[in-house]
């Protein structure tokens, strides 16, 4: 089972608290996908439907400094591999 981190300020921190729900329901569920399948914070376009990304929401989440764009047209959770496990310590 894969698990994401989570601070116990998470939803406080500056870059979330003013976040939509939906925003920030999107960022949770990308997290933990992320996690899940071990992307390394990458959100890619085939995940969007499932996850719910829309452009109004990834672009809240850009704008909040929470989502980067790639160069392939998908997203990647800033510092997601600060906070998580890397491919490699997963076993």
């Amino acid at each position: 089972m894969a698990w994401v981190k989570l601070d116990d300020n998470f939803a406080e921190h500056p870059k979330v608290a003013g976040l939509s729900d939906g925003a920030f329901r999107l960022h949770v569920r990308a997290m933990c996908y992320a996690a899940r399948l071990n992307t390394m914070g990458e959100v890619p376009t085939g995940a969007f439907r499932m996850l719910g990304v829309t452009k109004r929401l990834a672009g809240e989440l850009a704008t909040a400094g929470l989502w980067e764009d790639t160069s392939r047209g998908s997203w990647a959770i800033h510092d997601f591999e600060v906070y998580n496990p890397s491919r490699e310590t997963i076993s």
